[in-house]
């Protein structure tokens, strides 16, 4: 371990700020971070905290619940490496050193996972249970109350908050300018995504007695994992290459635009109320202003609307926020959950645009019988959605 991770370390067992700042006037580009006792990640300084930040030793409800399990610090890497899985780095543009971003604090504690090897890439441990997904949205997880929101908010223009900084901070528009016609799952992975697609389609399709639906892909590639069968009239893409959405023959409009363009962040070019269902598929991890592009799909989402989070533990990692990288499924799950809910913060509740009914879903579990795992025979990836509903 670096000197430094020594420190943080030490300092979790002592219950104190790794900063040794005394001054309490903190400012959001000034927090104190600690390491937690139990998962190893690192956290800043919140709020409800301002108290009694100096003894507390975990980052979540969730770690502070599991203080009396056998995990310990001293496996976080192991338990890491298997929750954590790469894009073969050949299909990067960019060779940034680790040191150059400087909120990856959870790269630098592994270097080892951003060139792991795929028999170590291959383990399929640690993943949730279906009851522990159920689980995540409850009051009895603390939810919402253990949410801060300004956790999930980015700066302006100019200023890119630290759990949204990138190992390539170099535009998106350079990074997606080549091609890439290739899946960011195994096969399994994606007949299930397209089966759940499709089933959830029908359901709302019967629910709003509407057979053509109205759909928006976004962040949308050469495929929409869409069945041919599925009862909708458009599907409109916008994704990051045009080559790419040419390729896809399901859209019915194609549009190139960056939502990490800090002059755009996340606005949608679409009018209010067009659409009947959002699908979001493994994009949501590269995307530093995800509460505003929540309330964009708010705003374009029609009354009674669906939106469709779907994410496993595959990454870009040039392109990955620091907020997303290292963590656990589960943690992937409340925090796509948390984008959304912090979307409808500061609003009035009155507002025409809100999103609700927030569900995580283990997708080979939703098309396939309770109990059935077979799936996880050889180590399938993982698939979770995060559904929620806009306000009639």
């Amino acid at each position: 371990k670096s000197p430094k991770i020594q420190e943080a370390s030490q300092s979790c067992l002592r219950g104190k700020a790794t900063n040794g700042n005394d001054d309490k006037k903190y400012t959001k580009s000034n927090l104190p971070t600690k390491i937690c006792c139990i998962c190893g990640r690192p956290f800043e300084w919140r709020k409800k905290w301002a108290k009694v930040f100096d003894e507390v030793k975990y980052c979540s409800e969730r770690c502070r619940r599991q203080r009396g399990s056998s995990k310990s610090t001293s496996s976080k890497d192991s338990s890491l490496e298997s929750n954590f899985h790469l894009i073969p780095r050949k299909l990067s543009t960019t060779n940034m050193p680790l040191s150059s971003i400087a909120a990856g604090v959870f790269l630098s504690l592994v270097p080892d996972l951003y060139r792991m090897d795929a028999a170590k890439a291959a383990t399929c441990t640690n993943r949730p249970t279906s009851k522990e997904i159920q689980s995540v949205f409850t009051a009895e997880s603390g939810w919402p109350d253990s949410i801060n929101c300004e956790d999930y908010q980015n700066g302006g223009v100019s200023t890119i908050r630290g759990n949204f900084r990138r190992l390539d901070e170099s535009s998106d528009d350079l990074f997606y300018q080549t091609p890439r016609f290739v899946e960011h799952i195994d096969e399994p992975a994606v007949a299930a995504l397209t089966e759940f697609h499709g089933k959830q389609l029908f359901l709302l399709a019967k629910e709003l007695a509407n057979d053509r639906l109205q759909v928006l892909d976004l962040c949308s590639s050469w495929v929409s994992h869409i069945p041919a069968s599925a009862p909708v009239g458009t599907v409109s893409g916008l994704g990051m290459n045009a080559e790419e959405l040419q390729r896809n023959n399901i859209l019915s409009e194609r549009i190139v635009r960056n939502l990490n363009d800090p002059l755009i962040k996340g606005a949608l070019p679409y009018e209010s109320e067009s659409f009947h269902a959002v699908l979001l598929q493994l994009s949501i991890d590269y995307l530093i202003y995800p509460v505003e592009v929540m309330r964009e799909v708010a705003r374009v989402l029609k009354p009674n609307g669906l939106l469709i989070v779907s994410f496993s533990n595959r990454v870009f990692i040039d392109k990955a926020v620091s907020i997303w990288t290292g963590k656990a499924d589960i943690d992937h799950i409340e925090t796509v959950g948390s984008y959304i809910y912090c979307s409808n913060s500061g609003r009035n509740p009155a507002a025409s645009f809100q999103l609700s009914s927030i569900r995580a879903i283990d997708i080979f579990q939703a098309i396939k019988p309770v109990g059935d795992r077979t799936y996880m025979n050889g180590c399938k990836d993982p698939l979770y959605a995060v559904t929620a509903r806009r306000n009639p």
